[in-house]
């Protein structure tokens, strides 16, 4: 059996260097999360026999356009920054009841078929195809 000689202790770098290197890494990947964020833009619609959602994501620079449309389609109620939370759930005129969750650069609604009318099912998907052409123009 051969004998290794001279082997030299391992030694760990500078700690100072490392934990810079990992700040340095962090901030990267927020500055390319917050990009990412205000650049990418999806909308889904999903329907089973029971519910009927939206999710939307877009530019954050969109959200008072989008909230003046879906304002204008729920007429006459309205929902400003002041007066919802994170999760509403809104009754409209005609009775249509379903849930919303908005914040900048996103919008969920959440609608439950049993709770509401075929005439109220029609009325949300003419909503959420109008809130489609602003989000995805």
């Amino acid at each position: 059996m051969e004998k290794v000689k001279n082997l030299k202790p391992v030694r760990m770098k500078n700690p100072l260097v490392i934990v810079t290197f990992c700040i340095v890494l962090l901030c990267i990947y927020f500055a390319y999360a917050i990009l990412l964020d205000n650049k990418d833009t999806s909308f889904s619609i999903t329907e089973t026999d029971y519910t009927f959602q939206l999710s939307a994501n877009y530019a954050k620079d969109k959200t008072p356009n989008v909230m003046k449309h879906f304002n204008d389609c729920i007429k006459p109620t309205h929902v400003s920054r002041d007066n919802y939370k994170p999760d509403t759930t809104l009754i409209l005129q005609d009775r249509t009841e379903f849930s919303i969750k908005c914040s900048p650069g996103k919008f969920k609604l959440y609608l439950d078929k049993r709770k509401n009318s075929m005439a109220s099912l029609v009325r949300t998907k003419k909503i959420c195809k109008e809130l489609k052409t602003v989000i995805c123009q």
